[in-house]
């Protein structure tokens, strides 16, 4: 993907790597500082030390976040980085293809899930979806929620999305960006801004990602 026919913005994306194989991680930080929309200056054996430079001033723009981590594991430290960092997004970036750990890692905030066997070329384009408002999913991830989803029928719920709500999230599962939505739609950046806010706190959800997975699960889309 050629960053220049994006909507990102000039300055490079700045990604934090939290895993603990050294070699892999020193590997993936050296790939994807051969950028020139990206830069990888720094990577974390565990989330404790991530935590101790978040708090010292240091604020990603991605954080690229394992699971299965000595002490704090990726699961516990969605919130706690969420908390310390909100503007970042997080991507998990695991061997794990786990259905419950998916569901866990997206319903505790995280803005993607890929799993180790994607190629470079993947994960980045993951980091430049999740900073555009999509929500990467590695594909075999993403057949498996959606099979998940379809054993459940629709239920009633408390969340009650108006049709341009349900219009808005739709398109935002479809890729779509903000901008893309109001022009498609005709109307401003700030409605569809306000109108994603709503559906966020009408699904009790922190992420693109986990709006699509409850508004999926209870039949809204």
């Amino acid at each position: 993907m050629n960053p220049a026919n994006t909507d990102t913005e000039d300055a490079a994306i700045d990604v934090c790597i939290i895993e603990d194989h050294l070699d892999y991680r020193k590997t993936l930080m050296a790939e994807l500082q051969d950028s020139a929309w990206l830069t990888c200056s720094r990577g974390f054996s565990a989330v404790e030390t991530a935590i101790e430079s978040i708090d010292r001033g240091y604020v990603p723009d991605v954080v690229l976040l394992d699971i299965g981590l000595p002490k704090m594991d990726g699961i516990t430290a969605i919130p706690e980085l969420r908390k310390r960092c909100p503007d970042a997004s997080i991507l998990v970036l695991t061997v794990s293809d786990d259905r419950v750990v998916l569901f866990r890692a997206l319903g505790a905030g995280a803005g993607g899930y890929l799993l180790k066997t994607a190629s470079i070329a993947e994960i980045r384009s993951g980091i430049l979806e999740i900073r555009r408002g999509a929500a990467p999913l590695s594909p075999a991830m993403a057949q498996m929620a959606l099979s998940a989803f379809n054993r459940f029928a629709p239920r009633e719920h408390e969340a009650r999305l108006t049709s341009r709500e349900k219009e808005i999230l739709t398109l935002l599962a479809d890729g779509l960006i903000k901008k893309e939505i109001a022009d498609r739609l005709d109307v401003s950046y700030h409605t569809v801004d306000n109108h994603t806010r709503n559906i966020y706190e009408k699904l009790q959800v922190r992420s693109l990602a986990a709006a699509i997975t409850r508004a999926t699960k209870e039949g809204l889309l």
